[in-house]
């Protein structure tokens, strides 16, 4: 009985040691930007790309995660949530570019913290999402018409220029940390720049017509086009399937943690299937054309899209030449029918310009509105966007609309299938359906 007695205290004596020396483990921020979607957002949790992370870093065992900090402003990122460390163990998430600047502050020239970036999880370009309307301007040498939004989170003393969180009229885009500010203000020196101190901001200045682009990451940038009530006015320029105006790749920062074996647990989590799906759930969805313009512009596909324009060139050349020695394509008729013969049309297998133009003239299209013909007949006639708004101003209160002009074209051209540059075709198209209109039109107009 003394026995065990003595054995049980011994035991017990071991076991209260052994826990007395466990070491506490220190615990680790985890910081993500809560405006980022779809790479951080916040919800009652942290969602998108950084939300799975979590997940996967709060099933580890062997650490200790703090709750998720998130950060209200991209101006709260890098060095001043590296400062707000001091010293301790920190984990940043989100939108995040890897720069050469940025790599240069990763760590501390008096040693307050130290910084690594995780291999890259997806890539992106600079963008603009952009009012149908505006195209034109952006893509012209001339862009001193385009009002562009920026990101500029704005500092204490700039508080006032984007009071209640809206785009202001830029005095000058100063020096700042944002990747696709300091890009855009250089691509586009000519436009007028707002300062937009969050999305939110930019979604509501593009809505109003206060801005006509906003510049960012084409991943964020999709993101606010899909959340968009109106965004058949909308595109992202230039398109999905082409790149942007810089290549950049979003990490993941990782503050006061050199040689934890935690920076290669993220980096084999960003290629594992899960890691990847997440990544992959970030990018554009293209449809099956997008697909197959992204697949022929690729570099590496040089030599396929090369082949391909040769043999369908070739394939071409073949088909006209049969059809201008008269060769004909027929099948073979049932044998029931063999005895049956016919006299041959000598027109068979051709296709006059009057019956092009029969097939027009029966196509059903749909009318177009007062407000569209006065807008198209005007254009047909050499007026410009600005011009068109101010005949038309009094009659369809155009001057109160911005773009409307450009817009209902649009609409007309999609009508009658007609590009921009096809403006005699449609003004053929507007004297035969509405020929009463079109009359009035001339005698007002030389009246």
């Amino acid at each position: 009985m003394n026995i065990n007695i003595i054995r049980f205290a011994l035991f017990w004596f071991l076991s209260a040691s052994l826990l007395a020396e466990e070491p506490t483990l220190q615990p680790i921020a985890f910081a993500y930007l809560s405006n980022g979607a779809p790479v951080s957002s916040v919800s009652t949790v942290v969602t998108g790309f950084c939300g799975a992370l979590r997940k996967h870093l709060d099933a580890t065992k062997g650490y200790n995660f703090k709750k998720s900090e998130p950060l209200s402003s991209v101006a709260d990122r890098f060095t001043p949530f590296a400062k707000n460390l001091q010293g301790k163990p920190g984990i940043q998430c989100g939108p995040d570019t890897k720069t050469r600047e940025r790599a240069y502050t990763l760590n501390d020239p008096d040693g307050a913290y130290t910084g690594e970036f995780s291999i890259p999880f997806a890539r992106t370009s600079t963008k603009l999402l952009i009012n149908r309307a505006a195209i034109d301007n952006a893509q012209s040498l001339s862009v001193a018409d385009l009002r562009i939004g920026l990101l500029v989170p704005p500092p204490s003393d700039r508080g006032e220029r984007q009071a209640n969180g809206q785009c202001k009229l830029a005095v000058g885009v100063e020096p700042n940390t944002v990747v696709t500010t300091s890009l855009i203000g250089q691509v586009f020196h000519n436009a007028t720049i707002f300062e937009c101190p969050d999305r939110d901001a930019a979604s509501t200045a593009l809505s109003a017509a206060v801005i006509d682009a906003y510049a960012g990451d084409e991943i964020i940038l999709y993101n606010m086009y899909q959340a968009m009530d109106n965004r058949e006015n909308y595109v992202i320029y230039p398109p999905v399937y082409l790149d942007g105006f810089s290549q950049e790749e979003y990490v993941v920062t990782f503050y006061n943690l050199q040689g934890s074996p935690l920076i290669q647990l993220v980096n084999d989590w960003i290629t594992s299937p899960q890691g990847k799906s997440e990544a992959a759930k970030l990018q554009p969805q293209l449809n099956m054309l997008e697909k197959v313009m992204r697949l022929l512009i690729r570099r590496d596909n040089a030599q396929l899209v090369v082949g391909v324009l040769i043999t369908a060139l070739i394939g071409c050349t073949g088909y006209l030449a049969v059809l201008r020695t008269g060769w004909r394509f027929s099948t073979r008729k049932p044998d029931d029918e063999d005895s049956i013969t016919t006299e041959s049309d000598p027109t068979e297998g051709q296709v006059s310009n009057d019956n092009c133009d029969n097939v027009q003239m029966n196509k059903s299209v749909q009318p177009l509105s007062d407000e569209q013909f006065d807008i198209a007949v005007r254009r047909t006639d050499g007026l410009t966007e600005g011009e068109t708004t101010k005949a038309l101003k009094d009659k369809h209160k155009l001057e109160y609309k911005p773009h409307r002009v450009n817009n209902q074209m649009r609409i007309v051209r999609e009508i009658y299938d007609v590009r921009g540059d096809e403006m005699e075709k449609l003004r053929d198209y507007l004297i035969r359906d509405y020929a009463d209109k079109y009359a009035e039109y001339i005698k007002t107009k030389t009246a």
